[in-house]
């Protein structure tokens, strides 16, 4: 299955603004070695915009964890079921 979404990691900077690492080149439009910008926070001077940055920020990794945690799952099915609903959702499925 392709990738929908810009490869992690990423990062959030004081301004709001979350990046996705220089190597995190997508295939139709290369960032050429600098630092894309993902989305900007409109109001990061809160600590719920802050901290929904930093969630944001760790979606790809979030990600990832799930995905392998979901493999170890066996003998939890339904908890199982649950990671792969937020999966699909996460992919837009």
């Amino acid at each position: 299955m392709t990738m929908k979404h810009t490869p992690g990691p990423w990062t959030v900077d004081a301004m709001g603004f979350i990046y996705a690492s220089a190597d995190s080149e997508l295939p139709e439009n290369s960032n050429q070695g600098a630092e894309l910008v993902l989305a900007k926070l409109l109001s990061h001077s809160t600590v719920r915009t802050a901290g929904n940055a930093s969630l944001i920020a760790a979606a790809p990794d979030l990600l990832a964890a799930l995905e392998f945690a979901i493999d170890q799952c066996d003998l939890f099915p339904d908890v199982a079921e649950q990671a792969r609903a937020a999966i699909r959702k996460a992919k837009g499925e």
